[in-house]
Parts: C-alpha cells; sequence; structure tokens
C-alpha cells in the first residue's frame, strides 16, 4: 500500500501500511532495533487515536515542518518513554503517566528505555478543528483554542504523574468491543478533552522532573557498558569513577530512565542471560553462574528464583 508524504513525514521512511480502510490504518516501523505497530483511527476531522504497540529502542524521524500546531496526548499503559524537549532536557512518561505536548514542543525522536511501550495518543490538529468544529464539541463548549492555550504557550511538555483519574480515564480504551470501537472513540476522546479543560495544571507543572541531556547520555553509556561486562562485579563507585559522573546523579537518572535501582536491574538482566544461556547452551549451572557475575552458586540459584520463580536447575529441566 502507498504511503503519503505526511505519513512519512509523522512516521519516518521505514513505514509501511498493513491496513488501510475507513476505520483505520495499521502502520508498521520495523528496522534493526526492532519492530513497532501504530493503529491509528480518525475519530473527527483533526482529532485521531492511535493505539502504540511497540518493541524497539529508538523512533527516530526527521525534524518536522510544517505541523507545529499539533497536540498529542499520551497515555502510557506499560513501559517507558523519554521525550526530549526543544530546549534539550528530558522528561520520562512510565505507566500510568500522561503527557501532553505539541510536536513542536518536543524533538522529532522517541526513545523506549524498556524496549518496549503500549500506549495510546490522541492527537489534535488545530487547524483541521477550526475548519470542521462539529456541533458536538460546540453544544460542550470545547473550544480548541482554549486547550492550546492551557498546555501549549511554552511549547512545553507536561507530564501528568499516575494518578486514580487516569486509570478510570484511560482503562477502557484498551479492551473496546469491535462493533462498537467507532461510536466509543467518539464518546471517549470527548470525555478526555473535557477533562482535560478542567485539569488544574499549576501543580502538575511544577511536578515536572526535567533531566539534563548530557547526563542522560552518560547513564545511556554506562548502561551499555553495563550490559557489555554483565559477567564482572560491578558497583557503583567504580561506574561513577570511570565515566566521571556523581554516585549520586548515576543512581537518580539510572532509576529515572530505566525505572529501576542499577543493582536490581542488574540483577534482573544477569537472569535473564542466565536463562537464555540455560536454554540455549549445554554448560553446568556453575560455569553458567560466573558467565553473568555470580561467584557463588547459592547466591545465584536464589537470585535466579527470586526472578523465573524457579531455582536454574528445574528451569533447565523444563526446557
Amino acid at each position: 500500500m502507498t504511503v503519503q508524504e505526511w505519513e512519512k513525514d509523522f512516521y519516518g521512511n521505514n513505514v509501511t501500511i498493513t491496513t488501510r480502510d475507513n476505520e483505520c490504518v495499521i502502520y508498521r516501523i520495523r528496522d534493526d532495533s526492532g519492530d513497532s505497530v501504530l493503529t491509528r483511527f480518525e475519530v473527527y476531522p483533526g482529532i485521531a487515536l492511535i493505539y502504540n504497540d511497540v518493541h524497539t529502542d529508538y523512533i527516530s524521524i526527521k525534524e518536522l515542518v510544517g505541523y507545529e500546531n499539533i497536540l498529542e496526548i499520551n497515555h502510557c499503559r506499560e513501559g517507558r518513554i523519554e521525550f526530549e524537549s526543544s530546549e534539550g532536557e528530558c522528561l520520562y512518561v512510565k505507566k500510568g503517566d500522561m503527557a501532553i505536548n505539541m510536536k513542536a514542543g518536543v524533538k522529532s525522536y522517541s526513545y523506549f528505555p524498556q524496549s518496549h511501550y503500549h500506549g495510546v495518543t490522541i492527537e489534535i490538529d488545530f487547524d483541521k478543528i477550526e475548519k470542521n468544529q462539529n456541533m458536538i464539541m460546540k453544544e460542550m463548549q470545547l473550544s480548541p483554542k482554549i486547550l492550546q492555550d492551557k498546555f501549549c504557550n511554552h511549547k512545553q511538555c507536561i507530564v501528568l504523574h499516575e494518578k486514580q483519574e487516569f486509570e478510570h480515564l484511560f482503562s477502557e480504551i484498551y479492551c473496546v468491543p469491535e462493533q462498537i470501537k467507532k461510536s466509543y472513540y467518539k464518546i471517549k476522546v470527548m470525555e478526555i478533552l473535557l477533562f482535560l479543560f478542567a485539569l488544574d495544571t499549576t501543580k502538575e507543572k511544577i511536578e515536572n522532573r526535567y533531566f539534563n541531556k548530557n547526563l542522560v547520555a552518560k547513564v545511556k553509556e554506562i548502561h551499555q557498558y553495563m550490559l557489555n561486562h554483565i559477567d564482572e562485579k560491578l558497583t557503583i563507585a567504580c561506574l561513577a569513577d570511570k565515566h566521571q559522573i556523581s554516585a549520586t546523579n548515576l543512581k537518580k537518572y539510572f532509576k529515572e530512565i530505566y525505572g529501576l535501582s542499577i543493582y536490581a536491574y542488574l540483577k534482573e538482566k544477569r537472569i535473564q542471560k542466565a536463562a537464555e544461556l540455560l536454554r540455549e547452551t549445554n554448560h553446568e549451572i556453575g560455569k553458567i553462574a560466573g558467565m553473568v557475575g555470580y561467584d557463588n552458586a547459592s547466591k545465584f540459584s536464589n537470585s535466579f528464583k527470586s526472578i523465573m520463580g524457579i531455582n536454574p536447575s528445574e528451569y533447565k529441566k523444563s526446557v
């Protein structure tokens, strides 16, 4: 199926279309780093709902030109996503969070620290809405201009952290029966817009956590170093000293980016690698323990069971 120019602008040159009909368009973005499927529904003229099923580290496209007047509302159901603001600061959206930004207010890439992300995006094109504002919006007094002024005066990205209200707003949108999707999306989008019109953002803006781009890049280097040296004894002090960053910043930034403390993350990755070796090699369990950084078989067995639910020998038999 032919990909239109605006679709390449939005989703990059690697995008292909698997389905296009009156109800939706399903896009697939695949490269060496992974695979993503985006399912887009045009709910109203100028308002789209997109399901994001991402299994990759990065989605990167060229800088958008001519699409500055578009607002995005992102809800994260699973995983984690990094946004970089137009001023070069990074923000992180985790499970349950909602992010609101103008397309012009963030860089044209998305980074997924956990290599997967599931969520929805409501995309509002103010230029199209002004020309096609429907009767329902008029009756509800939903003025796109008010929404634009409220969230987009300074092109900032606002992250609203997990709250019960967001769970109520978005939970049902992930399991809509096929036969009512079209009508349901219209109602649900209006409900979310009404919620945002009534929302006091003052406190939320203050609570936004911005992270220095250079320190973020350094922590990502440390992350890759950890994965490349998973068989070695790694300490926070040694990692911080080697990469010239304070231990305090290393711990703070690492947890914000990857969602776990350094040691919890390293333990998880070591056990995942050990499980892979148990499945795919005939190495003895003791050797595998050493290959993932454990010099004590008992400690390795306890760590393995805490992550996988069974000990290494039971796991090896099961596969």
